[in-house]
């Protein structure tokens, strides 16, 4: 918990509050001590190159793939971590731009950077989703 602009803010990844359990065993895999290993012996670019394949062959990676609100998640969040005393919680992962109350908690989902150019912005004590019209490169 953070405090910004005199408020207490949780700000999280996202990708733990409701896995399924195939992402838990596969973020597990990829924390584990012979993966660290691996990954120190073998150059960073077929570490990469590896892991992009891997990630293609994933049902959830089709063009057709919709997203999921963050919504219930993070109110379970809330709810099981005991988080009342948070005024917003901000989250990642879920790549679906959101706002929503509940309890009287701010939550917030980022959605992403490559096809939303969403995030948030706290500004006098407020905190909002926007949304960039264009992304300019010098």
């Amino acid at each position: 918990m953070i405090e910004l602009d005199n408020h207490k803010v949780c700000v999280c990844h996202g990708d733990l509050l409701n896995p399924d359990p195939n992402y838990r065993r596969l973020r597990s895999l990829w924390r584990s001590l012979p993966a660290r290993i691996l990954a120190r012996i073998i150059h960073p670019d077929l570490v990469w190159s590896f892991a992009m394949w891997l990630c293609s062959k994933s049902p959830k990676n089709k063009s057709d793939r919709s997203h999921r609100d963050p919504t219930p998640f993070l109110a379970s969040f809330i709810d099981q971590q005991s988080l009342e005393d948070a005024e917003i919680i901000i989250c990642g992962h879920y790549h679906y731009p959101v706002t929503s109350q509940y309890k009287g908690i701010t939550m917030i989902g980022l959605g992403d950077w490559i096809s939303q150019f969403s995030y948030a912005e706290m500004e006098n004590g407020h905190i909002s989703l926007k949304k960039l019209s264009r992304l300019n490169f010098y």
